[in-house]
């Protein structure tokens, strides 16, 4: 069960709102709130709170908070996924124009960008590739190819690209930092996008890019701070006997 929670509206008592995935097909929006008069019935009583769940979408995950509250999930239909922008009430769901959708990725911390990963037609003209598609309209932008983590740090200041891709499991072994002229936005780059494999030489020498030696990393607002999560593989070798 995947949980997102904001502040709410200050009653009687805090309002957390959250958002759940309950099962892997299905979202649902649930507000915890007291009583006008403070006072609430069922298993909830003794912590002071009452629930309303209300779902949001079916054959639904990857969910989001966009700006406004607004919410922004990965749709899984028959004919193909795709990436929806709802009001957090329900009332209201806009399918976003972009590529064909694989994956939803990050959403930009201020919520007009969401990463999508796609998986083109298979062609040289529409390749495997990781875009930044405009939450509220507009022409999507090729970030890399093929798939690459990317996404901006929480103050939305800088850009990070996942490269240098271990060709049998798709990880980066390096990430590329980009400050961004304007927070949230998107960096300059190529038209056909970074390939993250072969070709991010020229990124990787820009004087205002910072080329951190791992990959899958979380960056601060400061680029020389970030996570990353470091797992070690160890093998054991054994001698075995073969009857004759």
């Amino acid at each position: 069960m995947l949980q997102v929670i904001r502040p709410g509206v200050k009653r009687a008592a805090s309002t957390p709102v959250l958002v759940k995935i309950l099962k892997p097909d299905r979202i649902s929006f649930e507000r915890r709130e007291s009583s006008s008069d403070g006072s609430v019935s069922g298993s909830d009583a003794a912590s002071g709170a009452c629930r309303t769940e209300l779902q949001i979408a079916s054959a639904a995950d990857q969910v989001s908070f966009a700006a406004g509250d607004e919410l922004v999930y990965r749709s899984i239909q028959p004919s193909g996924n795709h990436v929806i922008r709802a009001s957090k009430d329900g009332a209201r769901h806009v399918e976003l124009e972009g590529p064909p959708v694989h994956e939803k990725g990050q959403v930009s911390p201020d919520g007009r960008w969401v990463i999508v990963y796609s998986q083109g037609s298979g062609n040289a003209t529409e390749p495997v590739s990781t875009f930044a598609v405009p939450v509220r309209g507009g022409a999507a932008r090729r970030v890399c190819i093929p798939y690459c983590r990317v996404g901006w740090s929480a103050d939305g200041r800088f850009f990070s690209v996942g490269v240098q891709l271990n060709l049998a499991t798709g990880a980066p072994a390096r990430t590329l930092v980009v400050p961004l002229a304007e927070p949230s936005s998107l960096p300059e780059l190529p038209e056909e996008g970074v390939h993250a494999i072969f070709e991010y030489g020229v990124l990787a020498k820009r004087p205002d890019v910072h080329a951190l030696p791992v990959g899958g990393v979380s960056i601060a607002s400061d680029p020389a701070t970030y996570v990353y999560t470091k797992a070690d593989f160890h093998t054991d070798l054994f001698q075995v006997r073969l009857r004759r």
